[in-house]
């Protein structure tokens, strides 16, 4: 997990960073409405960003703690998964 935050990490900020400011241009606005608009979504996209880097993944390390990653071997590569599910499924 740490080695995907530190890949994808920043990307994340960096974008979040880009939007948040082309958003918060809006506050700029005559128009009432785009200057709210734009410093709420402003806000918002930053408020994301925390839960981004820090809620997400302690969240995730929580709720998937039993969890085993699938590795294909030569034994069970190509093997169709055992879960009912048909959106999980390959092609017949």
């Amino acid at each position: 997990m740490r080695e995907g935050l530190r890949k994808a990490g920043p990307g994340i900020i960096a974008m979040a960073f880009v939007l948040s400011c082309g958003l918060a241009c809006l506050a700029v606005s005559s128009f009432l409405i785009n200057a709210w608009i734009g410093l709420l979504a402003s806000a918002t996209i930053l408020i994301a960003l925390c839960f981004d880097l820090l809620f997400i993944p302690a969240l995730i390390r929580v709720c998937n703690r039993s969890a085993q990653p699938c590795v294909p071997t030569a034994e069970n590569a190509g093997a169709r998964s055992t879960d009912s599910s048909p959106m999980l499924q390959g092609p017949p």
